[in-house]
């Protein structure tokens, strides 16, 4: 989420000597286990970290993501940042449907969580225009 300027400055998950791990630390395990449910929990074959994480003048992670893969071709991707719009959006997209959670780490409400499981999707014929004859 973009944090405010106080939590940049004073937040326990940016001191180096507290949380150096920052955003990774702070979110990105939840996107990890999460990758891993999706998968059955069956261990990938290769985890690649995405190319240029961002971090603040002390080293401390702001933004970072990274890729898993699997032998059979399965892909599972993750970003987690302090400098971004708040977004907890969990989609797991398989050969039969998508499942999408918009709250997965912290509930926007207390007392419910709401989900999307799309099914058996078939596009309709497209129309693209008339034909003179």
């Amino acid at each position: 989420y973009a944090a405010p300027q106080e939590f940049l400055e004073k937040n326990i998950r940016l001191k180096p000597d507290l949380d150096a791990l920052g955003a990774q630390g702070d979110i990105g395990w939840y996107c990890c286990r999460a990758i891993l449910w999706a998968n059955d929990y069956q261990m990938p074959q290769n985890v690649r970290a995405m190319p240029a994480p961002t971090f603040n003048a002390a080293g401390v992670i702001m933004s970072c993501g990274a890729t898993f893969m699997w032998e059979d071709g399965r892909l599972a991707t993750y970003h987690v940042s302090f400098l971004s719009h708040a977004a907890m959006n969990l989609i797991v997209q398989g050969t039969r449907g998508t499942l999408h959670v918009e709250d997965f780490c912290i509930p926007f409400e207390e007392t419910k969580a709401s989900f999307k499981f799309i099914s058996d999707m078939k596009p309709k014929p497209l129309f693209l225009g008339w034909e003179n004859r």
